[in-house]
């Protein structure tokens, strides 16, 4: 019971001050509440035996175990409308989810009021309602017009890993031996707070035309950064060409790029003289 009633207090707290917060807090916090919620229906479940008169215990696990569904359901419609990350969507209607908190509500105040009247006036503690009362799509409505808690998109290239390792030359060159195939790595930097499907895209055209592409994706988490390694191509010796490197999925994250192109030398094969 202290749980559910902390739980009520704290998602109507953060129901109506979410405004305030940036988006990292906000999820923050909904994830504590949601991290404190998985706890309870193995707790609910454990006080079914002995049964009681009125099957009192098995009423009251069985309405723990409702409640906690129906806040973990209304946790993940918030996240879902702020496009915060969230492992999945709500598993009830926003509607049905305040009624179960209504009538679980209702329900156990009945059957503790009648257990009081009887012998030995028990009195047990109520459910607290609030979360039940509120309205909870105007507070996401709110929160979704906050400034800190806009979703701003952005990815970029934080590095790009060559080997063999180039020759020292002028910036955007790449000055290689022939002996071995052209191997680079590209570390994508998530510069948002929301999951970010990303695609890289390394393209090699060569002097005479040919072309050889390499494409990648994922999902990255907030603010998570990802390497894209072994991305090989086979050059020829003496070969020229232009390595491009780009990456979508957002627009650029200020102070980065999310294009990066190189010219190719790659030295010819040197054979010793007889």
């Amino acid at each position: 019971m202290d749980e559910e009633n902390a739980v009520d207090s704290s998602l109507t707290a953060l129901l109506v001050r979410g405004s305030q917060l940036n988006r990292a807090e906000l999820a923050s916090r909904l994830t504590t509440i949601s991290d404190t919620l998985r706890s309870i229906p193995p707790q609910s479940a454990e006080i079914r035996n002995p049964v009681l008169r009125n099957d009192l215990n098995g009423k009251f696990a069985t309405w723990c175990q409702l409640r906690a569904r129906a806040y973990s359901s209304l946790i993940a419609g918030v996240a879902q409308s702020l496009r915060l990350p969230w492992s999945s969507g709500p598993s009830l209607p926003e509607r049905q989810a305040v009624v179960i908190l209504r009538t679980t509500t209702a329900q156990w105040n009945a059957l503790t009021n009648t257990l009081a009247t009887q012998p030995g006036h028990v009195r047990l503690a109520s459910f607290s309602d609030f979360t039940g009362i509120l309205a909870i799509g105007t507070l996401t409505a709110q929160m979704d017009a906050a400034p800190r808690l806009q979703l701003a998109r952005s990815i970029a290239i934080a590095a790009v890993s060559v080997s063999p390792a180039p020759f020292p030359s002028s910036q955007g060159t790449l000055e290689i031996v022939g002996t071995s195939p052209l191997v680079i790595g590209v570390s994508v930097l998530n510069g948002s707070y929301a999951q970010q499907p990303a695609t890289i895209t390394a393209t090699f055209t060569a002097s005479d035309g040919r072309s050889t592409v390499h494409r990648a994706s994922t999902v990255l988490g907030p603010r998570r950064a990802f390497a894209f390694g072994s991305l090989a191509f086979s050059l020829r010796s003496g070969e020229r060409g232009t390595l491009r490197i780009a990456v979508t999925g957002a627009p650029p994250t200020p102070g980065y790029q999310t294009v990066r192109v190189y010219q190719v030398h790659v030295a010819p094969t040197f054979t010793p003289p007889a």
